[in-house]
Formats: C-alpha cells, structure tokens, sequence
C-alpha cells in the first residue's frame, strides 16, 4: 500500500474517522462489516491506518466504506463538502402517513422524515413509490428470494417491491402527543 497523500492534513482521514463514529461503528464493528458484506479481509488496524493516513484506501475500499457508513465517497475524498452532497437538499423529506397499513407503529397523520437511499435492508421501514406516484411506508422484507414490501396491518397485502421505486429509508417519527381530557 502507499502512504496517503491526497491532502497534507489527511482530510480523508479525518472524514473518514467522523463518517464511522456518526454511523455509531468502532473500528473492530467497521471491519467486521466490510468482511461480511463485501467478503473482504480486513482488520480494525487497517481502518486506523487510513484514518490517520498511513495507508491509502483503494478506490473499491472508499465506496465499500461510502456504503457502509451511508456517505458520499466524494465527500470521504475531499470533493465535497457534505456527506449527502450528491443528493444537495434532497437528502431527506417528510411524509405524512395516509393510511392504517403500518399500525401500530406508524398511525395517520404520523410525520416521517425520511434519508435518500436507495440500498436495501431487511427489516427497516420504507417509503417506496409506484409507478403512479402513489406513496406508501412499509417494512422491507426478504422473503424466499424475493423482496417484499410488508404491511404490519394484516387488513392490507403485502406488495411486490419491483412494482416499487424506494424513495427512502425511515429514520424519525415525528407523532403530536395525543392527550386524553376526561
């Protein structure tokens, strides 16, 4: 490997160090997940040497690490200023829930703000969109080889994600408080 030189004061790795203790990851937590998602090989003691620019990352390994801790890779490089840059200030949007699918956790009239992504995971909660540009929440699921969109409302049908564009991964519930005046 070469020794880091894209700028004197090592901004990759300071990014770098920022992006993984936002995403909540220490280094150990970091590399065990580039090994398990991308079958890598590789140790908490190389991530500290990109961090303190020891090391030069490969290409493959900033957009690995880009996905991992759900950044920019061109902000990791130095390029931009924001870790959502590519998407400007549509990074995230509110959505206003319209039906009763996903109760009890999400109810009508629930606001949701939701980040641009556009990788899949199961178990989270998505806003996905069909090709009318109807917008429904639900919980992304994989199910015998196919993705499916879940309904936790046994009242509505589980869908099809390739029917669906995902617009965004839920990340904060924004509920009034209902207060019950006797």
């Amino acid at each position: 490997m070469l020794r880091y030189h894209y700028t004197e004061d090592n901004e990759f790795g300071i990014r770098l160090r920022q992006a993984r203790k936002d995403a909540g990851l220490t280094l150990q937590s970091c590399a065990d997940l580039l090994n398990s998602r991308f079958g890598m090989n590789i140790n908490k003691g190389s991530i500290s040497k990109y961090e303190n620019g020891i090391h030069e990352p490969s290409m493959s390994m900033v957009h690995c690490l880009s996905i991992i801790l759900n950044v920019d890779k061109d902000y990791l490089l130095g390029k931009t200023s924001s870790p959502d840059e590519d998407l400007g200030n549509l990074s995230k949007f509110e959505y206003r829930v319209t039906d009763s699918s996903m109760e009890p956790k999400y109810l009508i009239n629930d606001l949701l703000i939701v980040k641009r992504v556009y990788e899949k995971r199961s178990g989270k909660f998505y806003v996905v969109q069909d090709a009318n540009g109807n917008r429904v929440v639900r919980q992304l699921q994989f199910y015998n080889g196919l993705w499916v969109l879940h309904a936790l409302n046994s009242d509505y049908p589980d869908l099809k994600l390739l029917n669906y564009q995902i617009e965004g991964v839920v990340t904060e519930l924004r509920r009034r408080a209902l207060y019950l005046i006797p």
